[in-house]
């Protein structure tokens, strides 16, 4: 049986992370983002992030042992991330290098 050179994958677009340019939300931007998420359940870690700066995993890995509210600081310590078997912790970070941020007062 003869056997077809052709190959499905060498014709196919390979799927690869799609490169866009991240833009940040101004003093207005950010306004308008608080006062949709006003009466949301997300706005506690809307507010939290647009003032931090904190990232989505970093968020979402946040526990109460990281959060000194007497000192008004947030540690970050980890990360969540999604993997194929699903949502874990990654780059665990030491307490000492832990990155810190305070709560805006």
């Amino acid at each position: 049986m003869p056997v077809n050179a052709y190959s499905v994958a060498a014709a196919t677009a390979r799927a690869g992370p799609i490169h866009q340019e991240i833009r940040a939300l101004d003093e207005t931007g950010t306004a308008h983002l608080l006062n949709a998420a006003k009466h949301s359940r997300l706005y506690r870690p809307v507010f939290i992030a647009v003032t931090t700066g904190m990232r989505r995993g970093e968020l979402l890995a946040l526990r109460w042992d990281t959060v000194d509210l007497e000192r008004r600081v947030l540690s970050v310590r980890q990360a969540l991330e999604q993997t194929k078997d699903g949502f874990g912790s990654n780059n665990p970070r030491p307490q000492k290098g832990a990155g810190q941020s305070t709560f805006p007062t």
